[in-house]
């Protein structure tokens, strides 16, 4: 007898956006001592060192949200807002408000995201309280010692997608812009 014919269409998986993984920053770029502003699907967001690792918050304090990026992180690992001088910990807890008499602490103050580092890369996934199914899209060529290693390159650009494709279709730029 003949094989079966498949006749339906196999099943379109939707792509979520706030469902991966995004390399968001080369961690040997970053400064430790200091917060980074980061954008991700249209999210102000802050990245900075704590004792524990690299964090990524929402850029806004939760008291008056000025730019959390705008603000240093301490000798302890907190991250201060440079307005009003609220201290936050690595799990996103408030604690210390420096105009408070009786509160001085606010567990889960900040809105925190879940981040990895992985590959020289700080990973950010876009939406807090998530369950994570799977880890990011990593490349087995980046830890095969055989394979030719680049030092890394970035260089940020204000541009969308229109300005890009153009860039990518007009060759006579490489040899000035990315030096041959």
């Amino acid at each position: 007898t003949a094989p079966a014919v498949q006749t339906t269409a196999p099943a379109v998986q939707t792509f979520e956006w706030t469902q991966q993984w995004y390399p968001m920053a080369v961690t040997a770029f970053l400064d430790e001592k200091r917060p980074h502003h980061l954008e991700l699907l249209g999210k102000d967001l802050v990245a900075w060192k704590s004792k524990g690792g690299w964090r990524v918050f929402d850029d806004a304090c939760p008291h008056r949200l000025a730019p959390l990026s705008e603000g240093r992180v301490e000798d302890d690992g907190n991250l201060l807002c440079a307005y009003h001088g609220w201290r936050f910990d690595e799990n996103a807890a408030c604690v210390d408000l420096p105009q408070a008499k009786e509160q001085r602490t606010i567990p889960g103050c900040a809105t925190s995201y879940p981040v990895l580092e992985e590959d020289g890369l700080l990973w950010v996934w876009p939406e807090k309280d998530a369950t994570i199914t799977r880890g990011p899209a990593l490349r087995d060529e980046i830890d095969d010692p055989r394979a030719i290693k680049q030092p890394w390159n970035v260089r940020n650009l204000p541009y969308g997608y229109d300005m890009f494709m153009e860039n990518v279709m007009d060759p006579a730029h490489v040899p000035v812009s990315h030096h041959n």
